[in-house]
C-alpha cells in the first residue's frame, strides 16, 4: 500500500518533490521497482527459503530471529522510503 501511495504521489507531482536533495535517489528507486515488479519475487523467495531452512533444521530461535531481522531490513527500509515520498507535502503550482 505504501508503494502505491508513493507512486500516486509521484504521478501527481510529475516526479518532482518540493525538496529534491536526497529524495532524488528515492524517486529513482521507487520508479525502478514500479517498472520492474518482478524484482521483489527473488527477494521474497530467498527470504522464505532462509527462514524455512532454519526452521526445518531446528536452528536455535536466536539465529532464526537474527536472520529474520537482517532479511527484513531492506523491506522495511523500502516501506520507509515509500512512506517518506508518499507523505511529502505538495507544492501547489497556483501559489508559485
Amino acid at each position: 500500500m505504501l508503494h502505491l501511495m508513493a507512486v500516486a504521489r509521484l504521478k501527481m507531482t510529475d516526479g518532482q518533490l518540493p525538496v529534491m536533495d536526497e529524495a532524488n535517489s528515492h524517486i529513482q528507486f521507487i520508479g525502478y521497482i514500479d517498472g520492474h515488479p518482478w524484482v521483489a519475487l527473488p527477494y521474497a523467495a530467498a527470504f522464505a527459503t532462509c527462514l524455512l531452512c532454519l526452521r526445518f533444521r531446528q536452528a536455535p530461535r536466536r539465529s532464526l530471529r537474527i536472520v529474520f531481522m537482517l532479511l527484513a531490513v531492506p523491506a522495511l527500509s523500502y516501506m520507509w522510503v515509500c512512506f517518506l515520498v508518499g507523505t511529502e507535502p505538495l507544492r501547489l503550482r497556483i501559489l508559485e
